[in-house]
């Protein structure tokens, strides 16, 4: 690997070496090298969020994902910081390219925000000079009023818009809230309900 700084297996265990729970579920021997994953990106993904998912999903394997390609995990998205780091760290050696990385917000609960706020303040990714950040709000609503994690739509607009609200009237309740919607850019609506 040409790279080793992003190999999985040495940035977690540089980020969380006394976790065992890695090493006893999932054994990266199987799965090669993270470049032969086949998790890249084509135009056979385009509107086809199904494809989309399963390549999103590293070596077919979504505990892969939840790991390294998620904020909220055991090392609290840590890896996926150091990544979203170093892709902007390429970006910023350009001086003249830009980008609008994403992030989900999926309206499930109300601390939502609180929580893709505080990973992106703590993790010194709120206001990069080459980034501005663009909130995907899932289209999987229905998924959640099964489980029960939201009793109607009504709930999950207030999940989602209301913490907007308030750091916009009064950020000092919410400080990294607040300074992330300074560097935010828009909005968008993703996936469908079938």
């Amino acid at each position: 690997m040409d790279r080793p700084e992003c190999d999985p297996r040495n940035v977690y265990r540089r980020l969380h070496p006394y976790s065992t729970k890695l090493t006893h579920s999932i054994r990266f021997d199987s799965f090669g090298t993270f470049f032969a994953w086949h998790n890249a990106a084509d135009h056979t993904l385009f509107n086809r969020f199904d494809r989309f998912n399963a390549k999103y999903n590293p070596a077919g394997n979504s505990s892969l994902r939840t790991i390294f390609l998620k904020a909220e995990n055991e090392i609290e998205g840590k890896y996926f910081a150091e990544l979203t780091k170093i892709a902007l760290s390429r970006l910023e050696s350009t001086k003249t390219c830009f980008a609008e990385y994403r992030m989900s917000v999926y309206g499930a609960a109300k601390d939502d925000w609180t929580k893709v706020a505080k990973w992106t303040y703590d993790s010194n990714l709120c206001d990069h000079p080459n980034n501005k950040w663009m909130v995907q709000l899932p289209r999987i609503y229905r998924i959640f009023k099964k489980i029960g994690k939201v009793a109607n739509f009504g709930q999950t607009m207030e999940n989602f818009f209301a913490p907007l609200f308030e750091a916009t009237n009064n950020p000092e309740a919410d400080p990294k809230l607040a300074k992330l919607l300074e560097n935010l850019s828009g909005f968008d609506s993703v996936d469908d309900e079938r």
